[in-house]
């Protein structure tokens, strides 16, 4: 089995560098601990979800460059036994979605009857994803102002030395 702890969430639109990614999507970010138990295990895709009302999401891991500031993606590796791994799973939802409110779901058993129907049981993790997108927008306004400050500080400060200097040259 795997030991799983869910650490942060988290919800953007943008790639580390600022840049909108798709104009339909938004991203949903899962930061985790993982750890093998017993023998050592592979979280498969198909295993793990994400899901919100009716809507369940699988990652992606072909989206990962863009958010290598969040920690290191999942890239279907094998989960070791020995050390807790820490790992990004990034969920494509539509940029529609207004909830901040998920379920990280991971199967843990499948269990088949007599008649040979399956039942799949899942672990289910409560994923409450920030949205760091409007801390990126603030950031970058505070960056900006102040750099203006200190522009308009170093403005007025060379208008009174110029006009100093031209007074000293008067003296003369």
């Amino acid at each position: 089995g795997l030991q799983i702890k869910v650490n942060k969430s988290y919800i953007t639109e943008y790639d580390y560098n600022g840049n909108l990614i798709n104009n339909n999507e938004k991203y949903v970010i899962v930061d985790l601990s993982l750890k093998s138990i017993g023998k050592e295990k592979i979280l498969n895709k198909d295993e793990v979800y994400l899901s919100y009302g009716s809507n369940k999401i699988y990652f992606k891991n072909t989206l990962k460059d863009y958010f290598i500031d969040f920690g290191k993606a999942y890239n279907g590796s094998v989960v070791s036994k020995d050390k807790e791994e820490r790992v990004t799973l990034i969920f494509p939802i539509s940029k529609k979605t207004s909830t901040k409110s998920f379920k990280l779901n991971i199967l843990n058993s499948v269990s088949i009857d007599s008649e040979n129907n399956y039942t799949y049981e899942y672990a289910k993790f409560r994923v409450k994803a920030k949205n760091v997108d409007k801390e990126v927008i603030e950031e970058n306004k505070t960056e900006d102002s102040e750099y203006q400050r200190i522009y308009d500080y170093i403005m007025k400060n060379l208008d009174e030395h110029e006009h100093g200097h031209n007074i000293e040259q008067q003296e003369d």
